[in-house]
């Protein structure tokens, strides 16, 4: 099916958007010149793409669009899809803040809630990036004629059951945006989920297979690296799109990335050394392979980080007092603080030694998660301990300017959001990242997520160095 992408003033009747956008009043707030230039581009164009650099402030101009067609009468009601974590804190509270009057319904819950709320006389529903898998019969039957999908790279499987159902949702809505500042974080199948849920028509193939080798080689059993040609392939594919660097966006202070390195004990050094000793092994009988490279070293990484599980599930604390006191002393000189952790069981140590630290990570409800953000925004308390899964998305802690990483991510994408929570529009001070590091590989995947993907064949890699080593 031919979608139309026709500007909104040429294919609807009624009051003009020009005449609307004119006469419209931004409630105090002025938006950036780049916003506007979005909002305009978002009026010329009906399914789009907002590739703009993380911290760029994409949320503000798509509200701002939504309420404008609103107004002019062009749409009923938007549907906003987003990461469960941000869903209250970020959209529910932007929209309120640039359009006081709006009615905004959340659509999560149980399947009676969720129906009620769908029921609901609002103009913006929010709900999570799991509900059209979920819910898709209901969501089909509210008819929702905006469709704004934040984070939509959370749709880069076009195989999954999840972007195949919001596929089937864009398909029936009048106009899609699609935001993401790492549209090919992964690898360029990524863009190709992506393109099926926002604007199939600009993509070159219908199925994935040809995209993957239109865009990617293999070269080596399920090892798959881009190809030459690939990052023309995928612009040409993501149109229309706009994308703004941040530095276009304002004056952003500069940013400090400092290592600081902790030495690890008889005890925790005993233990890497005989975890590697072991993958090795591992490595040689073909059990660590690419597809499980990352999950295996997982496990050294968290012993860099002074925790471990033992083989019964236990946890098993070498060495983080060194840590926690170092965090305590940057909270003092610097103020608030954000420390990263990719794992729970190191999460929960810290809160140990950590009293007045809070933490939002995976257990923690996102109602629960709300509330911290919200305190740690009003000062309430000073050093919050994030998962990066759970808050490396959308949430706008500018006012703070020191961020800690207990230990590498294995992930660029998280690095990247993990970052921007604190560099983006609105920062006014010298943003301060500090990558805590007890190990040569720890280095060495921090290198690399400054600049690429940690992919499984980087670590493959690691683990072949390891091997030089001895």
């Amino acid at each position: 099916m031919k979608i139309s992408n026709k500007p909104f003033a040429a294919s609807v009747p009624g009051r003009s958007l020009m005449e609307c956008r004119m006469s419209y009043v931004f409630k105090g707030l002025k938006p950036y010149d780049h916003q506007m230039k979005t909002i305009k581009f978002y009026l010329a164009n009906k399914r789009c793409y907002n590739l703009s650099d993380l911290g760029t402030g994409k949320t503000a101009p798509s509200i701002w669009l939504a309420d404008i067609l609103l107004k002019a009468g062009h749409i009923k009601k938007v549907l906003v899809i987003c990461p469960l974590s941000i869903m209250d804190t970020v959209w529910r509270n932007e929209i309120l803040q640039l359009i006081p009057e709006a009615k905004v319904s959340i659509v999560h819950g149980t399947r009676d809630k969720r129906i009620e709320r769908l029921a609901e006389d609002s103009s913006f529903f929010l709900t999570n990036t799991d509900a059209p898998r979920s819910y898709l019969n209901e969501l089909l039957a509210a008819k929702f004629d905006l469709v704004i999908i934040d984070e939509v790279d959370s749709f880069g499987n076009a195989t999954s059951q999840r972007s195949k159902a919001c596929q089937i949702i864009t398909s029936q809505a009048k106009s899609v945006i699609g935001l993401t500042g790492t549209p090919t974080a992964d690898s360029p199948v990524t863009a190709f989920g992506i393109c099926k849920v926002v604007n199939p028509d600009g993509l070159p193939c219908r199925h994935l297979t040809k995209w993957k080798s239109l865009t990617m080689y293999e070269i080596a059993q399920h090892i798959w690296i881009p190809s030459d040609n690939c990052e023309r392939i995928v612009h040409e594919a993501m149109q229309p799109a706009i994308r703004f660097k941040l530095e276009m966006c304002g004056d952003i202070p500069d940013m400090v990335n400092k290592y600081v390195e902790f030495r690890m004990n008889p005890v925790q050094e005993k233990m890497h050394k005989q975890m590697k000793k072991e993958q090795l092994i591992e490595l040689q009988d073909s059990e660590i392979i690419a597809s499980n490279a990352a999950v295996k070293f997982s496990k050294l990484l968290q012993i860099s980080g002074g925790c471990v599980y033992d083989s019964d599930g236990n946890t098993i604390v070498t060495s983080i007092k060194d840590r926690t006191d170092y965090i305590v002393h940057t909270q003092k000189q610097a103020g608030q603080v954000i420390v990263f952790v990719q794992f729970t069981h190191i999460i929960k140590e810290i809160l140990k030694n950590i009293p007045r630290a809070k933490a939002i990570y995976g257990d923690v409800s996102p109602k629960a998660r709300a509330l911290t953000i919200n305190e740690f925004k009003d000062g309430k308390f000073d050093i919050l301990i994030a998962q990066p899964r759970v808050a490396a998305h959308g949430l706008n802690l500018q006012f703070c300017n020191h961020i800690i990483f207990w230990g590498p991510i294995l992930g660029n994408s998280y690095y990247r959001q993990a970052i921007g929570r604190i560099r983006r529009s609105g920062q006014k001070r010298v943003q301060v990242v500090i990558n805590m590091v007890s190990s040569i590989e720890e280095r060495k995947i921090y290198a690399k997520l400054e600049t690429k993907e940690v992919s499984s064949r980087f670590l493959l890699g690691l683990y072949e160095d390891i091997k030089n080593e001895r």
